[in-house]
This record gives C-alpha cells, structure tokens and sequence, in this order.
C-alpha cells in the first residue's frame, strides 16, 4: 500500500503500473526460488565429490529409482 500512494506521489505512475509491476515479481520470484534451490543442490554434490565422500554407485541406484537406504532390506 505504501509503495502505491509513494508511486503515484512522487513519480506519477498510476496503481494499475503497480499491479503490473507486482504480478511480473512473483513470477521473477518463483523462478529466483527455483534457481537457488538447483545451486544448492549443485552446490551440495560438488562440495561431497570434491571431498571424496560421495558414493557414486548409491548415488545412481536412488536417481534411478532403486532403494534410497543402505541398510533396506531386499
């Protein structure tokens, strides 16, 4: 609400811009959400191999669809 009276204030922009504006933002936030999720998940494997903990072979059986745990039963 601020923001709209300091718009058309100060700058002359009617509320409808401010509408305009708004509805681009939360799309420009999802996509800015989705983003920082996939650089975190990036992120979090690079980290794991560049240190050698990562179990590749575990790794590919889960992303494949196979078991997710190391001690389920067969």
């Amino acid at each position: 609400m601020i923001l709209a009276v300091t718009f058309n204030a100060v700058l002359g922009i009617p509320a409808i811009g401010l509408v305009l504006v708004l509805s681009v933002d939360w799309f420009v936030g999802m996509v800015h959400a989705v983003g920082n999720l996939v650089g975190s998940c990036v992120a979090t494997v690079a980290v794991t191999a560049w240190e050698g903990d990562l179990d590749r072979e575990w790794a590919h059986r889960v992303l494949n669809g196979g078991q997710s745990s190391d001690t389920a039963s067969n």
